[in-house]
């Protein structure tokens, strides 16, 4: 018996405190970044992480076969950015003909609570723990990147 193949129809990623209910719903919508990167679908607090920031670590892409090892990836991508309490992926199967079946996928991401340094030198700067957050994430990925064009020789 073969088994049913579906696709990434649509990909929506949610940053949201979904613990806060309440709360969540006096919000505006000038509380959220929305954008749409390379057919992913981003509704973002302003508080938290910015959408490019998250790009690189989305392996499912829309109009790409269901795949288990990649959705793990983009579980596991998304956890080890170290800003979020926890990551949920919810599927919503969809029917499009008899032969072909879609997913409606939800990443939702419930943000760490923020930090801040003060400087010594200044009680007024402040160092924003999401930027450092946002900062490493991409110097890291660059530096990844970097090494791994360089050819090692023992």
């Amino acid at each position: 018996m073969m088994h049913k193949k579906y696709t990434y129809e649509q990909i929506d990623i949610q940053i949201l405190d979904f613990e806060k209910k309440k709360q969540n719903l006096q919000l505006k919508k000038n509380d959220f970044i929305t954008d749409t990167i390379c057919d992913v679908n981003y509704k973002v607090l302003r508080s938290s992480v910015l959408p490019r920031a998250l790009k690189r670590s989305i392996y499912i892409k829309p109009y790409d076969l269901f795949n288990k090892d990649q959705l793990d990836k983009t579980r596991s991508s998304l956890n080890s950015l170290g800003v979020f309490k926890f990551v949920n992926i919810e599927h919503e199967p969809l029917s499009l003909s008899p032969t072909e079946n879609g997913l409606l996928t939800t990443i939702k991401c419930a943000p760490t609570k923020r930090h801040s340094v003060n400087s010594d030198r200044s009680k007024h700067k402040c160092i924003k723990y999401r930027w450092i957050c946002t900062v490493w994430f991409l110097f890291k990925q660059k530096f990844i990147s970097f090494c791994s064009k360089i050819p090692i020789q023992f």
